[in-house]
């Protein structure tokens, strides 16, 4: 047991912290246990007492990722408001799971998960497209998201989840009959 739960929290937030900034820049392979530590300001043993590996450390940072999206979905049971907040409270997180190095690996665990799944009802997609509408989507929204950390958050965050909306909805046409 721990004795000092937020000395203990504390600690294991700044390895995470650390290693997305880290995850930003390079791919997990190249990122050593030694250079992480050295830049979290911690021994090296003091990751095993959080982690067992780099990549059980990128698991665990994705797996709480996905936990909250569930949730924030289930609380606001919309999920255009969860995305936000949950960017809100995880910028630097989704930054790094959704950068050049994290967002292969992170796409596969994002393909289970309910969140990314096209809205239109089952009856109005037939079942042979569904695949490839629900891919659509999902790269899309990625891209969108990355272009907009790319080109340093030029739109406000409900303006950028407003133009995926539209853009599904209603497609390029419903962007430009916005006329702005």
């Amino acid at each position: 047991m721990k004795k000092q739960p937020e000395v203990t929290e504390k600690t294991r937030n700044t390895m995470i912290q650390t290693f997305c900034a880290m995850y930003e820049q390079m791919p997990v392979e190249k990122i050593f246990i030694k250079d992480l530590m050295r830049q979290a300001g911690y021994n090296r043993s003091t990751f095993y007492q959080y982690f067992m590996d780099i990549y059980d450390l990128r698991d665990q940072v994705e797996d709480e990722i996905l936990e909250l999206m569930r949730a924030r979905k289930e609380e606001s049971g919309k999920n255009v408001q969860a995305l936000i907040d949950l960017f809100e409270q995880k910028e630097n997180v989704l930054k790094a799971l959704f950068g050049t190095y994290g967002m292969v690996h992170f796409l596969e665990k994002l393909r289970s998960e309910f969140l990314l799944q096209i809205e239109p009802e089952k009856s109005e997609v037939p079942e042979r497209y569904r695949p490839y509408l629900e891919e659509f989507h999902i790269y899309t929204s990625i891209s969108l998201f990355r272009l907009w950390i790319k080109r340093k958050k030029d739109l406000s965050k409900e303006e950028l989840f407003g133009l995926i909306h539209t853009l599904y909805n209603e497609g390029h046409a419903g962007v430009c009959a916005k006329g702005e």
